[in-house]
């Protein structure tokens, strides 16, 4: 749920940000601003895809290599698990 509330809402402040960038920093006319601002929503679209791949993919290393995430401390035979 949450990763659908953060894509929907930087999808539209990407478009909307590469809309006003083009107007008030560039000074373009109306059709190159629509321009930019598809050009800097879909980077942003593609930022944030990359993230979540990163995002997934750190979860599923980490349920798959559970020793590499855990913190053994050896107290003779007996060793702690931090969880």
């Amino acid at each position: 749920m949450a990763f659908g509330t953060s894509f929907i809402t930087l999808m539209f402040l990407g478009f909307v940000l590469g809309y006003f960038i083009g107007k008030l920093l560039f000074q373009f006319e109306e059709t190159e601003c629509y321009v930019c601002s598809i050009v800097i929503g879909i980077l942003t679209l593609m930022l944030e895809t990359i993230l979540y791949i990163i995002k997934a993919e750190k979860k599923r290393y980490i349920t798959n290599n559970p020793k590499s995430t855990s913190i053994g401390v050896a107290a003779g035979n007996i060793k702690y698990k931090l969880e």
